[in-house]
């Protein structure tokens, strides 16, 4: 079964050179994160999970997230400081990324790796794996999908994979690529008996011989 999702614009963030004789005072340092977005009541309020704990951390902004389509429980990559009202974050920008769960397969999925990616970073947040990466830039559907490998939970590590494939017909050298950021909810593969960690694989065009990142299981380990 193929998995079609079309994939949004995301901003991407250049990190420029700052020339100090064009800078006029000081120069205001922003983190930026993938978030849980958990609403605005009344302010905003973000889940930020760490790279080995199911138990995130809130960030409570000092005003309301304006949003008109980000809804409770989704990812979203957020730009902010720490704020001048103590326990509050100054919100300074929020994107809705691409966002998914787990599909299965009763195997390797056939084609997974046809067209390959260009990672950034990968990178484990709680229940969720994040990712940064490049893709070609296409206005119809592809398959861009997370999918497990079912058979492989009867091991202590699972086999996922990143499976990306343009349209046929659609050649990735006939357009450009641009900086995408995606979020895959794997929470229900922490709670599978006898399973202490995935292994992500990837074909991977930055770095061929990096094609396998792996992730521990943060409730059992």
């Amino acid at each position: 079964m193929r998995f079609l999702a079309v994939i949004s614009l995301c901003v991407v963030l250049f990190a420029g050179c700052i020339n100090a004789d064009t800078v006029d005072g000081p120069v205001e340092m922003l983190s930026y994160d993938i978030v849980t977005f958990a609403g605005n009541d009344p302010t905003a309020r973000f889940l930020l999970y760490g790279s080995d704990s199911d138990s995130p951390a809130e960030l409570q902004a000092a005003e309301a997230a304006a949003t008109t389509s980000a809804k409770a429980g989704d990812r979203v990559l957020i730009a902010y400081s720490s704020g001048d009202q103590p326990g509050f974050i100054d919100l300074r920008g929020m994107w809705a990324i691409n966002s998914g769960g787990l599909h299965g397969a009763p195997g390797i999925p056939g084609g997974w790796d046809r067209d390959s990616v260009w990672i950034v970073a990968m990178w484990q947040s709680g229940q969720y794996v994040d990712v940064r990466l490049r893709l070609p830039y296409i206005n119809e559907p592809r398959t861009f999908a997370l999918t497990l490998d079912s058979a492989s939970l009867a091991t202590p590590v699972a086999q996922l994979y990143l499976d990306h494939r343009l349209p046929h017909g659609v050649e990735a050298d006939a357009t450009f690529s641009r900086m995408y950021y995606a979020s895959f909810d794997i929470g229900r593969l922490w709670h599978t008996p006898g399973v202490e960690a995935a292994a992500v694989n990837v074909a991977n065009a930055n770095i061929p011989s990096l094609k396998t990142f792996t992730f521990k299981n943060p409730i059992t380990k």
